[in-house]
């Protein structure tokens, strides 16, 4: 089983385990209206079942109710788990929703379950430490600033704070709504606030540039935000254009971001009191096996950690590599132009031809580098069929990386086509001869313009690279590809690879794109 969604709080009340069943039970039947929840036990019906434990003793009460549902090739299991220790604290709930599936390459979209808004709603003043947690989105105006610095740079706060910025070029009603079905989709995960038509400008001026946010965006301000040293690289930021006008889209990328890190969350020590009550394993070494559990995922914890670090800082880096890069180029350009030191400056600030060059451009989502390519790169192709789980890309941690070295190898790639004809060579030899500044890199790890003998001598890895292109190169509409770039090594089955057939001398005179999607839709080797 996977871990997809994990949340848990707390709530002041004494009526919790009573609260959850009824709640649990009401969920249910609004999904599975044959299935009656039973106080303890199982139920079944029709790909779907039930099963109810609890438990009590002098140290405490535990109870779990279980939903197991069968979906053509996945099961799905939702568990809420409620926590109620005899030492005066808070109860807590814990709702896990879990996946296994035969078809387990395919994306999964995860959200709350209406269960976690419903229990919130009716509990009332539901928290996570000194955290509020709510059901909806909480407006934030300007004389609640203070009130929100004061969360967000809590050194004792445990949960990401989400900011959806107004979006003028959408309005109040849809910016709203875009909030608003994140925050149902996020319930449980984090606190939720809007910004509203006149909030933007104060609002950075309080949190500062390097943290602010605008223009339909929205920023996760993860845990042990210092206003001393912002890192902006650690709270991630989401373009407004990476939502179009979908209002479900921005919380489904943000969840799909944080439910990574959420689900490493561990239970309360309440728990592992309790558990026994309702657990019918074996617990004479249990202290010991949880010594060494805590020990393992610390560790694990700590690479987790130093990844996503890596991985932001790295985004932050680039981003100012491409700055860099775009002030090089003017640079020299200007220098062209001029042939004299003094006109330079003159030139730097007013010349806007280089700064249209639609080269330099940073799409922040493969659909919008497609949309892109398609409209100004005129020397390649891209077939519909080509564009293949292209979601999986974007809501990657590493997706501004990627998606940047997609639109640059796209970029080569529509370069070389330019030359080809009178060229002699193929686009290894350009890349690596040429000396054009929009070269991609001719190395292993970035390009390759074959496959392996097993790749090659494998009927099924074979037919993977059978993609489609131009009935005008081959009337059958698809070709056997094996040359294709590398954006990026490491990062498992997900990085991105772009399969293309060099049409340069041929008929159409272009380069055509066959595959542009993870890396698990072209396989290396059987399994």
């Amino acid at each position: 089983m996977s871990i997809l969604y994990r949340a848990l709080w707390q709530a002041p009340t004494d009526q919790a385990i009573e609260t959850a069943s009824e709640e649990f039970g009401v969920w249910v039947g609004s999904k599975h209206s044959e299935i009656e929840v039973p106080d303890v036990g199982e139920a079944e019906g029709e790909g779907v079942s039930v099963e109810v434990r609890r438990g009590d003793d002098d140290a405490g009460s535990i109870a779990r109710w279980i939903l197991r549902e069968e979906r053509d090739a996945s099961r799905w299991v939702t568990t809420l788990t409620c926590i109620c220790a005899r030492d005066g604290g808070e109860p807590w709930f814990w709702v896990d929703v879990d996946n296994v599936s035969h078809d387990y390459l395919e994306s999964v979209t995860v959200s709350a379950p209406r269960l976690v808004r419903s229990l919130i709603n009716r509990l009332g003043r539901s928290h996570r430490g000194n955290q509020a947690l709510v059901g909806s989105p909480v407006q934030l105006r300007p004389d609640d600033l203070q009130e929100f610095l004061t969360e967000l740079e809590d050194p004792d706060r445990e949960l990401p704070v989400v900011v959806f910025a107004y979006d003028s070029k959408v309005g109040l009603d849809m910016s709203n709504d875009r909030a608003d079905k994140a925050a149902q989709i996020l319930a449980g995960l984090c606190r939720v606030y809007v910004l509203g038509s006149l909030g933007n400008e104060e609002f950075r001026r309080q949190v500062g540039p390097q943290l602010a946010v605008w223009a339909g965006a929205a920023r996760v301000y993860l845990p042990g935000v210092d206003p001393a040293n912002p890192s902006p690289y650690r709270h991630k930021y989401f373009l407004a254009r990476t939502f179009g006008h979908s209002s479900r889209k921005q919380g489904l990328l943000i969840a799909d971001y944080l439910d990574r890190l959420l689900t490493r969350q561990r239970p309360p020590p309440e728990y592992f009191r309790l558990r026994p009550l309702i657990d019918t394993a074996d617990f004479s070494s249990f202290e010991e096996l949880w010594t060494e559990f805590e020990e393992v995922t610390a560790e694990r914890d700590r690479l987790k950690e130093q990844e996503f670090a890596s991985a932001a800082e790295r985004d932050d880096l680039e981003e100012r590599i491409d700055q860099f890069q775009l002030e090089a180029h003017r640079f020299w350009a200007a220098a062209r132009q001029t042939g004299a030191e003094a006109d330079l400056v003159a030139l730097l600030t007013e010349s806007a031809e280089v700064v249209d060059d639609v080269r330099f451009s940073l799409p922040a989502t493969c659909e919008e580098a497609i949309d892109l390519a398609r409209r100004e790169l005129r020397r390649i192709a891209i077939p519909d069929d080509a564009l293949r789980d292209l979601e999986v890309i974007d809501q990657s941690l590493e997706s501004r990386s990627w998606v940047r070295g997609i639109w640059k190898g796209l970029v080569a790639l529509d370069e070389y086509a330019a030359v080809a004809p009178d060229f002699n060579g193929d686009f290894w030899i350009w890349c690596e001869t040429s000396g054009d500044e929009w070269a991609w890199p001719a190395t292993d790890k970035k390009l390759s313009m074959t496959e392996s003998k097993d790749v090659q001598s494998n009927k099924r890895l074979r037919e993977m690279r059978v993609l489609p292109v131009a009935k005008a190169v081959d009337p059958a509409g698809k070709t056997l590809m094996y040359a294709h770039l590398k954006i990026a090594q490491g990062g498992g089955n997900n990085i991105p690879r772009v399969y293309f057939h060099d049409d340069t001398k041929g008929e159409t005179g272009k380069v055509h794109i066959g595959l542009l999607g993870p890396h698990y839709l072209v396989k290396n080797r059987s399994g």
